[in-house]
């Protein structure tokens, strides 16, 4: 399917740009995010294609608008980076990072520390460089290779829990009431998958909790505004929109830089941003065979 006409928001939480695009079917499109990623420029929008773009109109240091006098195109595709973008990462990590914790401790390694963790992190890169010429593995990999070495370096279990889950919402995910009965566990594979299951969820759950001011509003005056557009999340890592209560029903898919079609071509690579565009065309002949509003044919 060729695609004609894409209107697309390259979007930050920090300014919307509205872009028109004229492109084939081998085209991509990056989006905007609110910080940098390593050493590339911030914003960056890449494409083969000529943009025009019609510039936010500012009220006030909280509302981005539109000249509606302008001829607004139709939007029919919006991705958006998640970590920085929609919710702040710096309280979202740190609030993962004690789940870690908590879970390590339950599981009687009350000695981990996460300053260990991030050590045992960048020597693991150091070492793949060395070897290979190359630090190329998934975060999640990293991350489970990682908390085992703070296993080791910890040593055999100190203790084990004998409380119990509490059932109190208003305590989840904040470290109150939330540990859990293990009984001695000798794989060390096991603890490793329930730790970072335990960081993954609450990484969640946090940023459900911390999004930023507006950004709810905001897709939803977006999902008012153009009620046939595909939103999709484009990230390097783990994060998703979809297992977010508040934001979870604006969003038709998310593609992770760890994905099987995707892995290694995380951002600025082209191969994340073209499996976005593959979803977006999955999702529109869906629709279409659905009877339903489509995208751009």
């Amino acid at each position: 399917m060729m695609i004609q006409q894409v209107g697309i928001i390259a979007a930050a939480c920090s300014s919307i740009v509205l872009l028109q695009l004229s492109h084939g079917a081998h085209s991509f499109v990056t989006t905007t995010s609110s910080r940098r990623c390593g050493p590339c420029p911030r914003p960056t929008i890449a494409t083969p294609t000529s943009l025009t773009a019609i510039p936010p109109t500012h009220t006030d240091e909280n509302e981005v608008t539109h000249d509606h006098d302008a001829d607004e195109p139709e939007l029919h595709l919006l991705t958006f980076d998640l970590d920085d973008t929609l919710f702040p990462i710096g309280p979202v990590v740190a609030d993962a990072n004690a789940a870690q914790l908590r879970t390590l401790a339950n599981f009687g390694y009350d000695g981990a520390r996460n300053e260990e963790i991030v050590a045992a992190s960048k020597a693991i890169r150091t070492e793949l460089r060395e070897e290979g010429g190359s630090e190329v593995i998934t975060y999640t990999e990293l991350r489970k290779r990682s908390v085992r070495r703070e296993i080791e370096r910890v040593g055999g279990p100190t203790k084990m829990t004998t409380t119990t889950t509490s059932n109190d919402d208003d305590n989840v995910g904040r470290g109150e009431g939330d540990e859990q009965v293990h009984d001695h566990v000798d794989d060390e594979s096991v603890i490793v998958d329930a730790v970072f299951d335990a960081w993954l969820t609450e990484r969640h759950a946090s940023a459900d909790r911390n999004l930023f001011p507006h950004a709810r509003t905001m897709l939803e005056t977006i999902r008012e505004r153009h009620p046939n557009v595909v939103v999709g999340a484009i990230t390097n890592g783990r994060g998703d929109p979809l297992v977010m209560p508040s934001i979870a029903s604006h969003f038709d898919f998310c593609v992770s830089g760890e994905d099987d079609d995707v892995f290694p071509g995380r951002k600025p690579d082209g191969r994340i941003y073209g499996a976005g565009i593959g979803r977006y065309r999955e999702i529109v002949e869906r629709r279409v065979g659905e009877g339903g509003g489509g995208g751009a044919e």
